[in-house]
């Protein structure tokens, strides 16, 4: 796990209120990475993930993610 992810996951903890679900949104995916991470450390939580919807070329550095 990236140290990002991890930082996340620390804030996301110390901010769910008790008892309640937690909601995010993660703006810019990308691979799935730190959306993997927190979604199998973080427990009852809404996860909202919003990425680009558009035709990349070919060759596109973004294509190389999946």
């Amino acid at each position: 796990m990236s140290r990002h992810a991890a930082t996340l996951i620390e804030l996301l903890r110390t901010l769910r209120q008790p008892g309640g679900k937690l909601w995010v949104a993660e703006i810019g995916v990308w691979r799935g990475d730190v959306s993997k991470a927190i979604l199998s450390c973080v427990a009852d939580c809404v996860y909202l993930m919003v990425d680009a919807w558009q035709e990349y070329a070919p060759d596109h550095p973004y294509r190389e993610s999946t």
